[in-house]
């Protein structure tokens, strides 16, 4: 695929997009811990259905990149995928040293050290309040 594309390439692209979702066990609790760890800013909030309800959908973003939040409701939704804590994040950033730097400062429990990886890959990982894994990494 070459790096410029046609016009005519661009809308000829059926996959346009993709949005990661993960699962959590307070949607409230999660996105402020994203807000404080790596400055993520939540942009959508979705309250229940019901009066009293709590927060079942949550969109959070930096620059261009965006992903979401879903409450884990069970055992009243039984899938799998909505299990707080089976979810994986995985973040390209233009500067690791810096995003490491930032979220020591931030006071965010690093879950594994900045290190550079047997493939070559530069980066470290953290968890969420709800057990989801995030990685960072430098782009390559």
């Amino acid at each position: 695929m070459s790096a410029e594309e046609t016009p005519k390439e661009k809308m000829n692209k059926q996959t346009i997009k993709t949005i990661t979702v993960l699962p959590v066990k307070d949607i409230e609790e999660v996105a402020k811990w994203y807000e404080k760890s790596i400055a993520f800013h939540t942009v959508y909030l979705h309250e229940g259905d019901k009066e009293g309800e709590a927060t079942n959908y949550a969109t959070l973003q930096r620059d261009d990149v965006t992903f979401s939040l879903i409450l884990d409701e069970s055992p009243k939704h039984e899938s799998s995928w909505t299990k707080a804590g089976s979810g994986y994040l995985y973040l390209i950033v233009k500067d690791i040293e810096k995003e490491y730097r930032e979220a020591q400062s931030r006071g965010t429990k690093i879950s594994r050290e900045l290190r550079t990886e047997s493939w070559g890959a530069r980066g470290f990982n953290l968890r969420d309040p709800s057990g989801n894994e995030i990685r960072i990494e430098q782009a390559q």
